[in-house]
């Protein structure tokens, strides 16, 4: 498959645009973190990248991927692993966190849940995608009596 006509590809590119860039050192602090320890009414600009900033730099390098037409697939599954890994399952400190970010009045306070959940599955669904698993793989793993 041509990874640049990919629609979850286009759908990842998409909700990772929704997010703070590379500038907001506090969110992706906070991404790194699930949202723990946050707190707005004591919490002060968080300037300084966590971890020598490892989840900056691995946004960086994955976003520079999936931009890239049509990118490496293995970098670019990798870059959905770590995605996996800061926005997929329960993580409602986190989900507290990102609902700041998106304003939808007072409709819902599950923003940030959605869009965790709406990323996760992009990202599922993509690194599943740069697999490169086909029909031929599944013969060569099983030979048998198949026509």
């Amino acid at each position: 498959m041509n990874l640049s006509e990919s629609s979850d590809r286009t759908r990842l590119i998409q909700l990772l645009a929704m997010l703070p860039g590379r500038d907001d050192v506090e969110f992706w602090n906070q991404v790194g973190r699930a949202g723990a320890g946050y707190d707005p009414e004591t919490s002060s600009e968080d300037a300084t990248p966590d971890l020598d900033g490892y989840v900056l730099d691995k946004m960086q390098s994955g976003v520079d991927q999936l931009l890239e037409a049509p990118g490496n697939q293995g970098d670019i599954a990798l870059f959905c692993h770590y995605l996996l890994g800061w926005f997929d399952g329960e993580r409602p400190l986190l989900w507290k966190y990102l609902n700041r970010y998106f304003l939808v009045g007072d409709y819902t306070d599950a923003a940030g849940e959605r869009i965790c959940r709406e990323l996760s599955d992009a990202a599922w669904r993509l690194y599943f995608t740069c697999q490169n698993g086909d029909s031929n793989t599944l013969r060569e793993q099983w030979p048998g009596h198949h026509s």
